[in-house]
Order: structure tokens, then C-alpha cells, then sequence
């Protein structure tokens, strides 16, 4: 088993991040205080893997795990590491559970402009995941499961941009 994620920050570093790409995704994605309700599942989440090379997003139709060759998104960003860059990317609401929440730490939501959905990115069991109401590909807008993949493949990528002057999030100036 391996011991890293996919996604490891780099202390000093160039100032490359792609704030074109993160300003794109910032008009899919807004932040909103809804928050989750019955029906909503964590099933879609479990079709996305990332290639180790390239650590872009794939989606298969049918849950069938990461292979030799992928990740599985817990597998990819350390919760702490994607809550940063969900604030970086948009400080919106981040919920923060106590006691009784002792599963899941912090969550935070976001409406898809496109098809109105609600997508919700937070941490279960110390594992970064997000829940719809989706189960799985067949049933989720293809709009949805597409910008999902560019905004999956943004957060745990080396140029995710934190908003001073291209830093890249988890990095220092």
C-alpha cells in the first residue's frame, strides 16, 4: 500500500499557478450555504480515478476501482490539502462538525450553474470525497459529471492557483 497521495504540496516554488483555469471553474461552481439532506449519496465520487502520471480525472461508467495505473480520490489530495484550495478557490461557507459529527470534520457546498445541482466536497472518516444526489454516471447530468472532472482535475493538480499573484495553493511566495 502506498504511503503518499497523489498530490503533495511543494514548500517554495514557481508562481505558475493557472488562474485562468480557476476563474473558468469559479463560473461552474459558486458556494452556497445549502448544505446536504436525505438521498444525498457518495456513490458518483467512487467512479472518479487519477491517472498517476498525469493526475487528470477519469469517470467510469461502473464502479470498478483504481487500477495499477489510477488512484481513487481519496487516494489523490489529503482532506486538509483540498479544504485549503476549495477556500482558496472560493471562500465560501465551510461547515465544521463537532462531536456528533465525529465522521466528517468539515464540508463545504457548491450549486453547478449549468444544471442547478448541489455538490457537496468534504471529508469523511479523515478520506476527501463529495456527495450529490447522484449514484452513479448514468443517472448524473453529463454537464455535471464533465465540469466534475475539470474541477477534480484542477484541485489536485501542480498549478492550482491560491488568489495572491499565481501562487500555487499549498505552496509559499
Amino acid at each position: 500500500m502506498e504511503s503518499t497521495y497523489l498530490t503533495n504540496c511543494i514548500y517554495i516554488q514557481e508562481c505558475d499557478g493557472d488562474e485562468a483555469a480557476r476563474d473558468d471553474l469559479k463560473q461552474k461552481f459558486t458556494s452556497t450555504t445549502k448544505d446536504l439532506s436525505d438521498g444525498f449519496s457518495a456513490s458518483l465520487a467512487a467512479h472518479f480515478t487519477f491517472s498517476r502520471t498525469t493526475k487528470k480525472a477519469r469517470m467510469s461508467d461502473d464502479w470498478d476501482g483504481p487500477d495499477k495505473n489510477s488512484v481513487a480520490l481519496y487516494q489523490a489530495i489529503p482532506s486538509a490539502l483540498a479544504l485549503y484550495r476549495l477556500c482558496a478557490f472560493d471562500a465560501g461557507t465551510v461547515r465544521a462538525y463537532g462531536p456528533d459529527g465525529y465522521k466528517c470534520v468539515w464540508s463545504m457546498s457548491f450549486i453547478h450553474a449549468a444544471t442547478g445541482e448541489l455538490v457537496v466536497f468534504g471529508e469523511h472518516k479523515g478520506a476527501f470525497s463529495f456527495w450529490t444526489r447522484f449514484s452513479g454516471k448514468k443517472d448524473a447530468p453529463h454537464a455535471l459529471c464533465e465540469d466534475l472532472l475539470a474541477l477534480l482535475t484542477y484541485l489536485v493538480s501542480d498549478n492550482f492557483a491560491h488568489p495572491y499573484d499565481g501562487l500555487v495553493a499549498g505552496g509559499v511566495a
